[in-house]
C-alpha cells in the first residue's frame, strides 16, 4: 500500500484504508459531520437547552409567586364610579321580622391596564343639609375589576334612620390589590 491510500481513524487513531467511510476497528464514521455529532460538546447542547428552558420556567414561576404587583395608590384615579343609584327595600329575617334597607347599586369602570381584586368600597350617605348620617364599608375578596372594563357592585345595609333622612350619597374606592399579586 502506498502512503496516500492510508489514513488515520479520527476516533481510535488506527490506520485504515483511505477510502473507508467507516473504521473497521471502532465502527466510527469518517465524515466531518460524525465528528461534530459524536463530539462531547455536541452532546452538551441539548442539556444546555434544557437547563435554559428549566431556568426560564422556574424564573417565571418564582416571579408569579412573589410578584408584589402595582400599588393601588398610583392608580386610585383610574377606577371610577360610572353610574350609581340609591334604592330602598325591606329585608325579612329568618324569624319573619322586617327591616328597612338601603341599597347602593352601580358600576365601576377601570381605565387602567391592571385588573384589581379585593376592592374595598365605602358608601357615605348624607341628609338634606349635607351632613353625613350613615356609612358602610365593604370589601369582597372575590370582587375583581378587570382592566379597561366595567363591573357592577351592590352594597346593601340596614337603615338606622327614617327613609326621608337619606338624601344623597357618595361611593369611594378605598383600596384594591393588583390581581397579579400573590398574597
Amino acid at each position: 500500500m502506498q502512503e496516500n491510500e492510508i489514513k488515520t481513524c479520527k476516533m481510535c487513531f488506527k490506520e485504515i484504508p483511505d477510502k473507508a467511510k467507516k473504521c473497521p476497528y471502532c465502527q466510527h464514521w469518517q465524515n466531518k459531520w460524525s465528528l461534530i455529532v459524536f463530539n462531547p460538546l455536541f452532546a452538551m447542547i441539548p442539556m444546555l437547552i434544557l437547563i435554559i428552558l428549566y431556568t426560564s420556567l422556574l424564573a417565571g414561576m418564582i416571579d408569579k409567586f412573589i410578584n408584589q404587583g402595582e400599588e393601588f395608590s398610583k392608580y386610585k384615579n383610574s377606577i371610577l364610579v360610572e353610574k350609581s343609584k340609591m334604592k330602598f327595600g325591606v329585608k325579612t329575617s329568618c324569624k319573619g321580622a322586617k327591616y328597612p334597607t338601603v341599597v347602593i347599586i352601580g358600576k365601576l369602570k377601570n381605565h387602567s391596564n391592571i385588573s384589581w381584586k379585593e376592592v374595598a368600597l365605602e358608601v357615605q350617605i348624607f341628609n338634606k343639609e349635607g351632613k353625613l348620617i350613615d356609612t358602610k364599608q365593604e370589601e369582597k375578596y372575590s370582587f375583581v375589576v378587570p382592566a379597561h372594563e366595567e363591573t357592577a357592585f351592590k352594597i346593601s345595609f340596614e337603615m338606622e334612620f327614617p327613609k326621608v333622612e337619606y338624601n344623597s350619597f357618595m361611593v369611594f374606592i378605598r383600596s384594591a390589590k393588583d390581581e397579579r399579586k400573590r398574597f
